[in-house]
């Protein structure tokens, strides 16, 4: 059951980036899925996997296209992106404790990257891309 659908709402008006960013709707609602049925714990690491993988392709990928097109909100951006990434690299420092990874943790850290970094962040940048010609 989608919990976490993806809406024309976050929508950024560039085609790669929302179809990358719907992956992340998807790992959301996977690990969701699991935690309502008491598996969370034995997902969340193949999440943080994901997402991990995710910030070396996605985040390389936009960031890329800001550069090409010379986007004004690069470096603070690219700081956004860096706070994801210090935060997967915590989510998987986690997994190798004891105590492991909380997927309820996970979970709002990445409801919370979907409402805010998306609808604040990434939508930035819409018109500029369409100025140059990305849709």
């Amino acid at each position: 059951m989608a919990v976490f659908s993806w809406k024309p709402l976050y929508s950024v008006g560039v085609t790669s980036c929302d179809v990358e960013h719907q992956s992340l709707f998807e790992c959301l609602d996977r690990l969701h899925d699991a935690m309502r049925v008491a598996q969370g714990a034995g997902i969340t690491e193949e999440i943080v996997a994901e997402l991990e993988l995710y910030t070396r392709t996605h985040f390389r990928a936009e960031e890329a296209l800001m550069r090409n097109t010379k986007y004004p909100g690069l470096e603070a951006h690219c700081a956004q992106h860096k706070i994801f990434e210090d935060n997967i690299s915590s989510f998987k420092a986690s997994l190798k404790t004891q105590t492991g990874c909380n997927p309820v943790d996970v979970s709002v850290f990445l409801n919370d990257w979907l409402t805010r970094h998306i609808l604040r962040n990434d939508k930035k940048y819409e018109d500029h891309m369409h100025a140059a010609g990305i849709k």
